[in-house]
């Protein structure tokens, strides 16, 4: 029996359209009745305050819960420092789902499967590792080593982190009563405070907890968070979906439009490898038949493609 779960995010105004579409995709996928949600506002318009009680998300005010940095205490900077407090900002529930306002599902897979890894091992990260993805840039890793040094004050700490596995929790599961979540809160304002920075840290905090103190956590593929700069999705029109660039074409269950690729166009391929301009957003892969006119579209029915692949 599922446990009783709050799917969460956080956002400001500018990522609000962003959120939508995530919220969309979910509800598209029929996942609502599997949870509630919630949202931490982190600088909504009136206008969109009433939109969230439309959808029926439970809406908490973002607020600092331990010390920011002295220059970085402006609202949306919470969105680097609140995910460890989730059960502060919404007690009660037996499991939380966060999704960063920038990411969508695919298919209800993403949601199944960090569930089960996070009621038999707590916790569920999805690894930001695939054969698919561009390869770590050297000055990422004298980033990831320099901070998680500024913020622990210990240099063997540091050079273990750098060379972990990276994780990316903008996605995860984790169960309400999993002592992490202490953990977690207590570490990251320890080494925000350390190091007076904010960007990141609650990442690296929890890379030092993962790694170093070794807590027990299960570990998704990236496919179920797939940060999107790291390797560009490929389109595939038999599916209707987008899928892993390599030659095996996986699909990918979830999207996170990182860095470059969310809001824009782009040169997208399909799994044949021709070209067309679309988007990573929810019916980007279909931005290739309402620009270029006569190109192919899915080659399935409409009503056979994911209902979210279909909203123009």
């Amino acid at each position: 029996m599922t446990p009783r779960t709050l799917m969460v995010s956080a956002c400001s105004n500018v990522y609000f359209d962003d959120w939508m579409d995530m919220l969309d995709s979910v509800e598209a996928l029929g996942l609502r009745e599997s949870f509630d949600c919630g949202l931490i506002d982190l600088g909504l318009t009136p206008e969109q305050v009433e939109r969230v009680a439309a959808r029926g998300v439970r809406r908490v005010q973002g607020e600092w819960l331990f010390e920011p940095p002295r220059d970085k205490r402006e609202l949306h900077y919470i969105g680097f420092g609140g995910k460890p407090f989730l059960p502060v900002y919404f007690p009660g529930y037996e499991m939380y789902l966060w999704m960063d306002a920038d990411t969508w599902a695919q298919t209800p897979e993403f949601w199944h499967r960090v569930r089960d890894g996070a009621l038999r091992d707590g916790a569920s990260f999805p690894y930001e590792v695939d054969a698919d993805y561009e390869p770590v840039a050297w000055h990422l890793y004298r980033w990831l080593a320099g901070n998680t040094w500024l913020g622990t004050g210990r240099i063997g700490t540091a050079l273990r982190v750098a060379r972990a596995p990276i994780t990316n929790h903008g996605i995860f599961a984790m169960r309400g009563d999993n002592p992490l979540w202490a953990e977690w809160q207590q570490l990251m304002a320890q080494m925000v405070g350390r190091a007076q920075k904010i960007v990141a840290f609650d990442q690296l905090s929890l890379a030092v907890l993962l790694f170093e103190r070794r807590r027990p956590w299960d570990g998704p593929e990236a496919t179920y968070n797939w940060c999107c700069q790291r390797a560009i999705p490929a389109w595939d029109p038999a599916r209707g979906l987008f899928v892993t660039p390599g030659p095996s074409h996986r699909v990918i269950h979830a999207l996170h439009l990182t860095n470059f690729t969310r809001g824009r166009m782009l040169t997208l391929r399909r799994t044949d490898g021709t070209p067309f301009e679309g988007n990573l957003h929810p019916a980007g892969g279909l931005m290739d038949r309402a620009l270029r006119p006569g190109a192919a579209g899915p080659a399935v029915a409409p009503s056979a493609a994911p209902a979210h692949a279909l909203a123009d």
